[in-house]
């Protein structure tokens, strides 16, 4: 029989949320708390703040466990995550942050979650609403479009330069074999490599790493655009929808500045398999820039 306990036994396994240091704080069928104890490997340049994709991560898991929780029966490999979209309200300085997911609908296939993130004093640094569903376990997918997409971003010419030279060494502390592979104004390529500190419970690269991937492209697309002297600029939300699992091999991620309006800066990222070029992921992020 499955129980609750024995359910949540597979999250030890999860190799990316035990680099980052999450842990279950309390876990039912309608809530789960998910703990991020303060770590200097998380923060998104030394003597920053928490990384937005750390945070995107405490989120998905918590989301995902519930889910789990609420599905009981149904085995792990098939819950996915859908779409998540996240509001960063507040910075997280020096803080331990504590993510709580409660059940909002569910389905027979989906499930409709809030999630917010807290500091140790109490203030909202985050909120999510967040989807996620029951796969088939031989579903098809159908590539529509996926391959112009790829031309697009992988397949574009963009040089490796001093930036990337100057930058990888800081991405490198953002997770195991993350580099930028190429930079120009307002675009940017990254690789993730597919190693098992990067994985998730089930072997494959983690929802919650993507989001990070996702984040850390928008962000180094937009530092062109970003003005020389002002004040630290910022990830203000992000959206992200999941459309395949990457199965054994490492994620390609192209992300570009679409439209900048004063201070507010879109862009757009593309997660691709870097030998499927299956499109894993596409979301856009919004960069606050003072």
């Amino acid at each position: 029989m499955t129980t609750p306990n024995t359910t949540l036994e597979f999250y030890s396994s999860n190799g990316w949320a035990n680099r980052v240091g999450i842990s279950i704080q309390s876990a039912s069928k309608d809530q789960v708390s998910l703990h991020l104890p303060y770590d200097e490997q998380n923060l998104n340049a030394p003597g920053g703040v928490v990384h937005g994709g750390v945070i995107g991560t405490l989120i998905h898991d918590a989301g995902y466990l519930l889910t789990q929780l609420h599905y009981l029966d149904t085995p792990s490999s098939l819950i996915k995550a859908l779409d998540i979209q996240v509001n960063y309200i507040t910075a997280a300085f020096e803080a331990d942050l504590t993510a709580t997911a409660k059940l909002v609908r569910s389905s027979r296939a989906l499930a409709f979650i809030d999630i917010e993130v807290h500091n140790k004093q109490g203030g909202v640094v985050a909120r999510s609403h967040a989807l996620y569903r029951i796969a088939g376990a031989d579903e098809e997918v159908a590539d529509l479009h996926a391959q112009g997409l790829y031309d697009i971003g992988v397949g574009s010419d963009l040089p490796y330069g001093e930036f990337a030279e100057k930058i990888n060494p800081n991405v490198a502390r953002h997770a195991s074999g993350l580099t930028v592979t190429g930079w120009a104004p307002s675009q940017v390529r990254m690789k993730l490599e597919d190693l098992t500190e990067n994985h998730d419970h089930d072997g494959t690269i983690a929802p919650g790493l993507q989001m990070l991937v996702l984040d850390d492209a928008g962000v180094f697309a937009a530092f062109s655009r970003v003005r020389k002297g002002g004040r630290p600029a910022s990830t203000i939300d992000l959206k992200i929808s999941f459309c395949q699992t990457p199965v054994n091999e490492n994620v390609i991620g192209y992300g570009h500045c679409i439209k900048q309006q004063n201070q507010v800066i879109n862009n757009q990222v593309l997660l691709f398999g870097e030998t499927s070029h299956n499109l894993i992921a596409i979301g856009t992020m919004t960069f606050w820039a003072p």
